[in-house]
């Protein structure tokens, strides 16, 4: 069985080397970019069981990189976790219409941070398909 491959996105180095750290002892394979555009790059390139993204980065912001992925057949059921150092309603509304699971804020929680990743991992894209189905069926 191959490791799971998980993609980080933070334009903060200090960041991308903890979540990094946090991850080492679970022996994931870890890509990190430091852009938005990077990540988009990575993503045409490599397709991570797993993208952390940060939301506010100067080139292109969490939101807009997962709008790539979802448009791309590829990625679009690609898990998502969220993270950021500036947490706000906007943030957390436009995470639940994206349909995402997962915003934690920085600092991260070492054991919660380790735990979400996991349950995205296990529950990988098959809940996100799932979910797709069920609502194109009943509609």
């Amino acid at each position: 069985m191959s490791k799971a491959m998980i993609l980080i996105v933070d334009d903060n180095e200090d960041s991308l080397d903890l979540m990094r750290e946090m991850l080492m002892p679970s022996d994931y394979e870890v890509v990190c970019a430091t852009s938005g555009t990077e990540a988009v790059r990575l993503l045409q390139e490599s397709t991570p069981d797993l993208v952390i993204l940060d939301i506010m980065m100067p080139d292109m912001n969490g939101f807009a990189v997962l709008d790539v992925m979802r448009a791309t057949p590829a990625l679009e059921d690609t898990p998502v976790i969220f993270q950021t150092a500036f947490a706000s309603q906007e943030h957390g509304r436009r995470t639940v219409e994206a349909g995402e699971s997962y915003m934690l804020c920085k600092p991260l929680d070492v054991d919660l941070f380790v735990r979400v990743v996991q349950r995205c991992l296990s529950d990988g894209s098959r809940s996100r398909k799932s979910e797709r189905e069920e609502a194109t069926s009943a509609g």
